[in-house]
């Protein structure tokens, strides 16, 4: 892509002030003894997460026929984690940007939206703004355009440019910004472990999932997929590459069998 590679002096400011009518994200949960009530609530967020992402949060197929390319997309998102990381945010921001980007390039209300599929510089300014507009919902971190255009642009996009594409994407969006990502599903997954899990495992074990998760969004077909997928697959993955001696072999298998029956449609009550 074109856009500047991330300076890693960038000056954010932060503040209290969410976009209109966004509720600010949950955090993550903490790791507490899964008795039945924390169970049956982590189960009962879970089944809500299903629901969005099965609704008002599901990304459709876009690339088909456009101009841009599943390599322009995936260079996008590589780019956007190098960019948080150079902010000094947590890396989910980008999977939120990933996520608000798939779900406006499929959506069908936006005249902008063929624009972006037919010119890569289009393309691009899309997903820089879905940057920026889940650091100021998510993080209350905001940008100033000026310094988008002049430092991590090169000057490739005036300063005036973003404000529209927001307000297009928001749109499109229906102001929707608070849908589940898989790193979402993954920390409550994790909730579902054995209490007697050494918690030195669960990290291990999130953080290697969390990392295929990453990975995977940055795979346009995998990334269309629902997010409790995704985050089963990079937890089948993270347990197959890691070494899960300390955690008896029946426990890890009944928690996977447990969390791929809810991710493949099983309700909560029937689990």
């Amino acid at each position: 892509m074109n856009a500047a590679s991330p300076d890693t002096s960038l000056v954010i400011t932060s503040n209290n002030d969410n976009l209109p009518g966004i509720s600010p994200r949950p955090p993550s949960p903490p790791r507490n003894n899964a008795t039945t009530a924390n169970v049956i609530q982590t189960m009962a967020v879970i089944e809500t997460m299903k629901y969005q992402e099965s609704t008002s949060y599901r990304a459709l197929p876009y690339l088909d026929s456009a101009v841009v390319t599943e390599h322009d997309r995936s260079a996008l998102c590589q780019w956007g984690l190098s960019f948080v990381d150079a902010c000094n945010v947590d890396r989910k921001i980008c999977s939120i940007a990933i996520s608000y980007f798939d779900r406006f390039l499929s959506s069908r209300s936006s005249n902008i939206v063929p624009l972006c599929l037919a010119d890569q510089g289009d393309f691009q300014l899309a997903f820089i703004t879905c940057l920026l507009i889940a650091l100021k919902g998510r993080e209350g971190v905001h940008v100033s355009t000026t310094f988008v255009s002049e430092k991590m642009c090169n000057g490739m996009y005036d300063s005036d440019e973003f404000n529209p594409m927001e307000l297009e994407i928001l749109k499109a969006l229906s102001w929707r910004l608070n849908g589940p990502i898989p790193q979402d599903f993954i920390q409550y997954f994790a909730q579902l472990l054995p209490v007697s899990t050494d918690e030195s495992v669960v990290e291990m074990l999130v953080d290697e999932a969390t990392k295929n998760s990453e990975v995977a969004l940055s795979n346009y077909a995998m990334a269309l997929r629902a997010p409790s997928f995704i985050a089963f697959v990079a937890i089948t993955t993270a347990i197959r590459s890691l070494d899960l001696d300390s955690l008896p072999h029946l426990d890890i298998l009944g928690w996977w069998n447990l969390i791929g029956s809810v991710v493949h449609g099983n309700s909560v009550d029937s689990v």
